[in-house]
């Protein structure tokens, strides 16, 4: 049985405190550095490195704030081996990054398709671009809330003056 506990992370056998200590080591110095002046294994490092990493990634929007991007490829190893990554030009930041330099790393799969679901009108949607809104829906739910405020906006054409000013103060 697994019980949460308020002084450490989720699958932790530290205290947040030394997880958090460990990890600013790790980002500073060397793996076996960390192992030897906090008198833990190399492989708990990246444990703890992960787990930390992965808690302040939850808390970051990489989206925010975007406003200029740059897409690029670039080789790593020998024979053709590529990365494609997205910077953001003002802050110089790394959005996003995913294996390959084709059209196909470009494109999300889960989105191919759904274009044309968003821009449509809920009751012009056919049978497969329900569907596609509904896949949306639950794996992407930033841009499921933009479709959603959309609507609403639509709404506000449809609405008498008093009612259509609520709604847009909501």
């Amino acid at each position: 049985m697994v019980c949460a506990v308020p002084w450490a992370r989720h699958r932790a056998r530290f205290t947040w405190a030394f997880e958090d200590q460990a990890a600013w080591l790790a980002v500073n110095t060397s793996k076996s550095a960390v192992a030897e002046l906090m008198r833990i294994a190399w492989r708990t490092v990246g444990g703890i490195y992960e787990r930390v990493c992965a808690e302040a990634q939850r808390d970051v929007d990489l989206l925010a704030g975007l406003r200029r991007i740059g897409i690029d490829e670039i080789s790593h190893r020998k024979g053709h081996h590529y990365f494609t990554i997205v910077v953001d030009h003002d802050t110089g930041r790394l959005v996003w990054a995913a294996a390959g330099r084709d059209r196909e790393t470009a494109v999300a799969k889960d989105l191919k398709g759904a274009r044309f679901a968003l821009w449509k009108n809920p009751e012009n949607l056919t049978a497969r671009q329900q569907t596609k809104l509904s896949d949306i829906q639950h794996t992407n739910c930033r841009l499921y809330r933009a479709y959603l405020l959309k609507e609403q906006l639509r709404q506000i054409y449809r609405l008498p003056a008093a009612e259509a000013i609520a709604l847009l103060d909501a």
